[in-house]
């Protein structure tokens, strides 16, 4: 007879409950032998090492490490260097255990959304590095280009045959970091060879980047994800015309005409006059605009807690449409607000409303969802449905708090 896992529970209750072995094993018409091992399998000891035990302190800094955008490796590296040994393994653990995260990717999410507020709402001034591949009258071209996001300039659009990492970081050192603040820097780098990271992250150009105290990030993920679609859709534009213009103009010419209509996208985008779909920088410089102004993050909160007695709501979190928190009361509005484009979509294919409403199988829990604007929403958590003028009423409020 075959012994399940829910037999073997049913034997050893058995056991407690005082039958012997020669009982139980003649009820399910096995041996004494395989009774006593099963017995015998609950009493074995676990094997392998027991956990290492890991020191408060030790915790509390790779806690605040990671608050600070460090990564796994990076923790790793820093509490070795302080004389901690310690496995990257063991360090993503205690991160998933003290920061709420139930998975690599969601600790991720919550990492990236971070960072992706971040550069955008603390007024850094943000310089983009690219290397683009162009072929113009079937010549093969490789385009260094660096631009004054903030400014919407291109600084360089220049024709290098080989690009090296040495000379980047010479043209970085003597044209541009000598009129730019360091302190006031923030540089994004699209990884593509040779400014690609390493397996380490830590290449010569930034190492570079460190030592000059210039913050720094790479387009991946969820970030890199709004640049390549601005990227690609700049390119062909680019590139189709300097292919228009190529029988009758010099290289230098094709360059300065690249450069002005980089320039005039990116001030398109930026103004949300771009044609075709809303981009995602749209939204970054709607919301940085909002986080910049004249209302700060202070005299919203307080509004936020005005606007949870007057609705009776518990828990509210404002956030864009591309999913970027604004302000919030969850304990994990990142990832909430992570999740906000996937549920549009669902409730863009029902009937338009301005609020939806999901309420739990007993009814004492009441999720709402309102479109404050296109690009803004408030999800909150309340024990109640809203009334159609309370909804009303409830968009003014909101639209009046951030200024909208």
């Amino acid at each position: 007879m075959v012994i399940t896992n829910s037999d073997i529970k049913k034997i050893r209750e058995l056991k407690k409950q005082g039958l012997t072995v020669e009982e139980i094993a003649a009820m399910y018409s096995v041996t004494p032998r395989r009774i006593y091992q099963i017995l015998k399998a609950q009493k074995a000891k676990k094997r392998g090492r027991p956990p290492k035990e890991v020191d408060p302190q030790v915790i509390s800094k790779i806690i605040i490490l990671r608050k600070e955008g460090f990564s796994v490796s990076k923790i790793q590296k820093i509490l070795n260097e302080d004389g901690n040994h310690i496995s990257q393994y063991l360090v993503w653990k205690i991160i998933k255990k003290h920061l709420n995260c139930k998975s690599r990717e969601e600790c991720r999410i919550k990492y990236e959304m971070k960072q992706r507020i971040n550069y955008i709402s603390r007024g850094f001034h943000i310089v983009y590095l690219d290397i683009l591949k162009a072929k113009i009258n079937d010549e093969r071209l490789t385009l260094f280009l660096v631009v004054d996001v903030n400014n919407c300039r291109v600084l360089e659009l220049t024709q290098v045959p080989a690009i090296t990492l040495d000379w980047v970081i010479s043209k970085l050192e003597s044209e541009y970091f000598k009129t730019l603040d360091p302190q006031n820097l923030f540089i994004v780098i699209y990884p593509v060879p040779p400014m690609s990271p390493t397996r380490t992250d830590e290449n010569k150009l930034v190492r570079f980047l460190k030592r000059k105290g210039i913050r720094h990030i790479w387009a991946e993920g969820m970030i890199g994800k709004d640049v390549s679609e601005c990227r690609s859709r700049l390119s062909r534009k680019v590139f189709k015309h300097l292919n228009e213009e190529a029988g009758h103009k010099t290289l230098g010419e094709l360059l300065e005409i690249g450069k002005e209509i980089i320039e005039n996208e990116c001030k398109e985008l930026l103004s949300g006059d771009a044609s075709g779909e809303s981009m995602r920088l749209q939204v970054f410089d709607k919301l940085k605009m909002l986080l910049n102004g004249k209302r700060g993050s202070e005299d919203i909160q307080n509004d936020i807690e005005g606007l949870m007695k007057k609705y009776r709501f518990e828990k509210v979190l404002y956030t864009t449409s591309e999913g970027l928190p604004i302000l919030g009361t969850f304990e994990d509005n990142d990832m909430l607000a992570a999740r906000v484009p996937e549920l549009l979509k669902v409730l863009n294919q029902l009937e338009p409303s301005p609020i939806y409403t999901i309420k739990t199988a007993d009814g004492s829990d009441v999720y709402s969802i309102v479109e404050i604007t296109p690009e803004v929403f408030l999800f909150a958590k309340g024990t109640r449905e809203l009334s159609p003028s309370e909804v009303q009423q409830l968009i003014k409020d909101v639209r009046s708090q951030l200024g909208l």
